[in-house]
């Protein structure tokens, strides 16, 4: 599908814009009519103005399909593994977190925790430490530590702050990317690379007082819309047991 995007509301705006522009430039002439070059030096800023709309639009649409030719999930290398740290979640304060057993009335989420069949899995604390859950018996058992047991970590590739992980690429443009790392080597083994294209100026204009929502890719209406394989489960498989 074709990465161009305006609404029939963001046209109608152009055509508002460009009935505007065209009869400044009328009254311009009017007012210039006993100039020789009048059309000589209204005609060229009037075009580009009349253009502005439908390069920005063109210059999104073309970097968006571009862009969308890296997206997607991408595994160079799977591994088996005990357990990962997913630091590409919440980052935890260590004196929030609950200890102890979890899960304790809520067989849905143990069966969960079962069924991706990790040993553990870890999260980022804000201190540099891990918050650790971990199936001992029949219970999962939260305990903090120092460091993070997992040698593997799942991460945003673009965190400049604790909450924010889109990276600028363009013009109403932005990607947002997971890796699975080693933390030992600095080796990418994998990664999920989502690209966001907003709206052109004039629509929003008016969908910003409703809320704007990004062509997103991969999705079913992108450049890119082939199933993608789980991520991070594609790269880390559970280590087998004999």
């Amino acid at each position: 599908m074709s990465a161009f995007q305006i609404t029939p509301f963001g046209l109608a705006i152009i055509v508002i814009y460009s009935f505007a522009i065209g009869s400044v430039a009328l009254f311009l002439g009017r007012q210039l009519k006993d100039f020789r070059w009048r059309w000589w030096m209204l005609a060229p800023p009037a075009l580009v103005l009349l253009a502005l709309p439908w390069a920005e639009e063109a210059w999104i649409a073309w970097h968006f399909h571009q862009a969308c030719k890296d997206a997607g999930v991408k595994v160079y290398r799977t591994v088996e593994v005990e357990g990962y740290l997913n630091a590409a979640t919440s980052i935890y304060e260590r004196q929030k977190v609950s200890l102890g057993p979890q899960f304790p009335n809520n067989p849905t989420e143990l069966a969960d925790f079962e069924k991706q069949g990790f040993r553990y899995f870890e999260n980022l604390l804000t201190d540099g430490g891990a918050r650790h859950l971990e199936r001992v018996d029949d219970k999962v058992i939260v305990t903090l530590l120092d460091k993070p047991e997992a040698r593997y970590h799942v991460v945003y590739h673009h965190r400049p702050t604790r909450h924010r992980y889109e990276e600028p690429i363009g013009w109403r443009l932005e990607k947002t990317e997971r890796q699975v790392i080693d933390s030992q080597t600095g080796e990418i083994l994998g990664r999920s690379t989502t690209i966001r294209r907003w709206y052109p100026m004039v629509d929003a204009i008016w969908i910003g007082l409703f809320g704007s929502y990004p062509k997103v890719c991969p999705g079913p209406q992108s450049p890119l819309s082939t199933p993608q394989p789980p991520f991070p489960q594609s790269v880390l498989k559970p280590a087998s047991h004999s």
